[in-house]
């Protein structure tokens, strides 16, 4: 996509598009809920800071400011010094079932945004991996990991996650990545008999995610040789299936290939299907010790998912209970102390996921875009102060009292939780900086 391919200017674009469609979009919400229920509305900012460009339109101040992963709404009565101001359009004066309207719809929007967002890519391109969707049915087993000291081998079947049924290695790998430091028993099926494994789940990776050490059996096809590289240097192509290394077939898979390419010393003889006719190529990887690599992309089988729009809708809305429930259940762990800090990807994270997005197409960018949109909506319904679930938590408790709380406490709850909010955006930011530059 143009300008994209250039991985750092690539990011930042794609990471300030996708926050000023989403902030737009979520400020829209309070903005036109304001201006339908006669709250006077002073400024309407994308971005937040100091203010670049402004244009005034009847009442309203329009303003694009310096900082884009933001914006916000500026209503009368939200100062202190106007809380208690008696004109009939300040917002404490409306009813508080309007109010409660203003402060959620914001939220909602990007919630019926991301189902919108998810039906375009069902309805018109959506590639699924096959092994996603499959059983989940052990190809390789990583012989440093905790699968391989509970003793599963290739060709178990895992039937069972601590008595939850497992359907796919789609929803299998999701329990095993936020479950990490659990010991959990699974079920498994080995030679037509039931047997069960119990295995601790270990922290790895950039967000100390779970992790047992257990893949499906990927076929090996390559889908780009790199110019210069070793692979090019022997004549492999794009489209060569590689079955054999060393005269061992590749039985397990893709992660049984790069195991042996990165631990390999001198050259390796690999037997090749092109298009039918078995080749054979020597070929010496390049690189560190552990770390070695032949040069070459391997092409993940998929599907190109294209619904009616009526089941297009449908797959978005489950699309969207799914993601919800796993926010909550990684939020539960994380105040739980289950789970790291680090799972929480912070603006470095999520420019360079939008960036890879925006590069690997528009339809992968639009899911990505959706995601977010999803978890943005989310996080603001949070009762946490300053955010508009905290608002909408204070107006909660004013409706059970029948009065409101005083203007001095409120500006007080908001103080505070714009400290912790600022504290909790630093520890996550700090987070976010170190696990990309690969330290703890």
């Amino acid at each position: 996509m143009g300008i994209f391919n250039l991985p750092i200017i690539g990011n930042v674009l794609a990471v300030i598009i996708m926050f000023g469609v989403l902030v737009t979009i979520h400020e829209f919400g309070h903005f036109i809920m304001a201006k339908l229920f006669g709250v006077y509305v002073k400024t309407f900012s994308i971005g937040f800071g100091k203010k670049l460009v402004c244009k005034k339109w009847g009442e309203t101040e329009y303003c694009i400011s310096l900082i884009p992963l933001g914006g916000y709404v500026a209503m009368l009565g939200e100062e202190p010094e106007e809380a208690e101001d008696d004109n009939p359009r300040n917002f404490n004066n409306k009813p508080k079932w309007q109010r409660f309207i203003i402060l959620v719809m914001g939220a909602t929007l990007n919630i019926i945004l991301a189902i919108v967002l998810f039906t375009v890519v069902n309805a018109v391109h959506r590639p699924v991996p096959l092994w996603k969707d499959a059983p989940v049915v052990v190809g390789w087993v990583d012989n440093e990991s905790p699968a391989f000291i509970s003793g599963l081998q290739h060709g178990d079947k895992i039937l069972y996650f601590d008595n939850k049924k497992v359907e796919n290695w789609d929803q299998f790998l999701l329990l095993v990545a936020t479950n990490p430091g659990k010991t959990v028993k699974l079920k498994i099926e080995r030679n037509g008999n039931l047997i069960e494994k119990e295995v601790k789940i270990i922290e790895k990776g950039k967000s100390d995610a779970g992790y047992i050490g257990v893949f499906p059996a990927l076929r090996v096809q390559i889908r780009m040789v790199m110019p210069g590289s070793p692979a090019e240097r022997s004549g492999l192509k794009p489209g060569d299936k590689i079955i054999a290394v060393n005269g061992k077939e590749i039985v397990k898979g893709l992660e049984q290939f790069i195991k042996t390419v990165k631990n390999s010393e001198g050259e390796l003889k690999l037997k090749v299907d092109r298009n039918g006719e078995i080749l054979n190529f020597n070929v010496t990887p390049e690189g560190k010790n552990g770390e070695r690599k032949i040069g070459v992309v391997i092409e993940l089988p998929y599907k190109v998912v294209k619904l009616p729009i009526t089941k297009a809708f449908k797959t978005a809305f489950q699309d969207t209970k799914k993601y919800t429930e796993l926010t909550f259940n990684v939020i539960g762990k994380l105040l739980k102390g289950e789970m790291s800090i680090r799972s929480i990807s912070g603006p470095v994270d999520i420019a360079r996921i939008s960036g890879q997005a925006a590069r690997s197409g528009m339809t992968n960018f639009i899911y990505i875009m959706a995601l977010i949109s999803l978890q943005l909506g989310i996080f603001n319904l949070l009762p946490i102060p300053m955010l508009d679930g905290g608002h909408i938590f204070i107006l909660l408790i004013e409706a059970i009292r029948r009065r409101d709380l005083s203007a001095k406490l409120k500006e007080r709850i908001t103080t505070v939780g714009f400290f912790l909010l600022m504290a909790l955006m630093t520890i996550v930011i700090i987070s976010d900086i170190l696990k990309n530059l690969n330290l703890k």
